[in-house]
């Protein structure tokens, strides 16, 4: 695909493309459960999420092939031709990514239905890096072949980790139907043997040995198997460990202890706002003393590719009621005053919005169609956060909060009983508010309740103690 070819035309397509697989995952996983879903359909799912992923990432790779093409003849072109090439480029670029956070979105929602008991695990795959494409050339077929050829192995239902976000560690997930839970997680390598032919490597990782899909063995029983080369089995071998790593900490954390909350969330006044949403303006809401939330629908397009490809284009007659909004949550009685505006349901990152310990963006508990209308770019839906009153209500506690310049929270320390306690990663709560749409009076009563325990648990002495949040959002 040479770098003319690179058009709007060809970058719509393909997203569009992508999104019939994209509408048939959203009606598979929003069929209500009292209608069977066939076995074939459940293994389909993924089959079809993965052809849409495999359109979008031929293209976005086409289109950094094409950016690479044009800086190394820089030379031969105007200034202003190059600039408006390069950034016509990036906008395409941009659009791809967007598309595989919504197809992302659904992979999650898919995965979540597999995972929702395994909160610890999920957890460490959390700390791993996200992966923006699935793996080019053979790496990407052996992958494909394994997810579609060997559904139902020992009787295990094989979930593919490229298609999510949640899932990080390894390629693919063994899920045991009998006891619900996630019996092994595998990486996978693939050797191409000629022609058709491909072989593919399992490194597969127990979560204790009843859950064991295959019987270990110190060799292949295909005489016809080939070694793979030493750098390559070195890589499998590290991140098996990984893996085994993995299982270890999920099993330590069962002796944590666990403090049971009710929390509030602004779920309703979500609903209400993407209910009211115009294409002229945005209408906001306050949600709190220190959130608001508005909605913008714009022109409706049934394209997503051209949907995602929309300029922006002047806003400011949309965008004046943000202003009316933000002096709705700055008070004159505070000094550190501050606002963070953002997109809620945004995938411009190629991810779907998501805190480590929530529930998937697609699980939220909103109504299908408002649901739909944001994943898919139907409707924008903004947040404006001004976290000072939080910082007060905590000072009102008795705790320092000191702030840098850029209205980010370095430190909060408090002297309890003689001894000095300080909270570190605060900014998950700002995020909590913000893009998981926690109450600010529910996130001060988690912080109270861990402070409270944390404190009793040290006694006289010196402590260190984290805290996981898990906000779930379905009783």
């Amino acid at each position: 695909m040479r770098s003319t070819s690179i058009s709007k035309r060809l970058v719509i397509e393909s997203v569009d493309a992508a999104d019939v697989h994209f509408q048939w995952c959203w009606e598979f996983l929003r069929t209500p459960r009292k209608k069977l879903k066939s076995r074939q359909a459940i293994f389909d799912f993924q089959v079809r999420l993965t052809t849409a992923f495999e359109r979008l990432c031929t293209t976005y790779r086409a289109i950094k092939a094409a950016e690479r093409r044009l800086i190394g003849r820089k030379s031969l072109y105007s200034a202003e031709w190059f600039d408006n090439r390069m950034a016509q480029l990036a906008q395409y670029r941009n659009v791809i990514i967007e598309a595989l956070g919504i197809g992302r979105c659904l992979g999650d929602g898919f995965a979540w239905v597999f995972y929702r008991n395994e909160p610890a695990l999920l957890e460490q795959h959390a700390m791993h890096q996200r992966q923006l494409l699935l793996p080019p050339g053979i790496g990407g077929i052996g992958e494909r072949a394994f997810v579609e050829k060997l559904q139902g192995f020992e009787g295990n239902f094989v979930i593919y980790h490229g298609i999510t976000s949640i899932l990080r560690l390894g390629d693919v997930s063994f899920y045991d139907p009998s006891s619900g839970k996630i019996a092994c997680v595998g990486e996978l390598k693939t050797k191409h043997m000629g022609e058709d032919q491909y072989q593919i490597a399992l490194g597969i990782v127990a979560g204790d040995e009843k859950s064991l899909v295959i019987p270990p063995v110190d060799a292949a029983n295909d005489e016809q198997a080939i070694p793979l080369e030493p750098g390559v089995r070195e890589t499998l071998n590290r991140q098996v460990k990984q893996i085994s790593a993995a299982f270890t900490n999920k099993k330590k954390s069962k002796d944590d202890v666990r403090i049971d909350m009710k929390t509030q969330f602004h779920h309703g006044i979500l609903a209400q706002v993407v209910g009211k949403s115009e294409t002229r303006v945005v209408r906001f809401r306050q949600a709190g003393s220190g959130l608001t939330i508005g909605a913008w629908r714009p022109r409706k397009i049934s394209s997503l590719g051209r949907r995602l490809m929309r300029k922006t284009g002047p806003r400011e007659k949309a965008l004046k009621p943000v202003q009316d909004a933000a002096l709705a949550i700055l008070s004159n009685e505070l000094d550190d005053n501050c606002l963070f505006v953002s997109s809620l349901g945004n995938h411009d990152s190629g991810y779907p919005p998501m805190l480590t310990g929530t529930d998937p963006f697609f699980w939220w508990p909103l109504d299908a169609h408002i649901l739909y209308d944001i994943i898919f770019g139907y409707v924008i839906v903004m947040t404006a956060f001004n976290p000072a009153h939080l910082w007060a209500e905590l000072r009102k506690r008795g705790f320092t909060v000191v702030v840098d310049k850029r209205s980010r929270v370095t430190t909060i320390h408090k002297e309890i009983n003689g001894r000095q306690m300080e909270v570190k990663n605060f900014d998950y709560f700002h995020q909590a508010v913000q893009h998981g749409l926690l109450s600010e009076e529910a996130a001060l009563e988690i912080f109270d309740t861990w402070i409270d325990n944390a404190v009793t648990a040290a006694g006289t002495q010196s402590a260190k103690y984290g805290v996981r949040l898990r906000l779930h959002l379905h009783g």
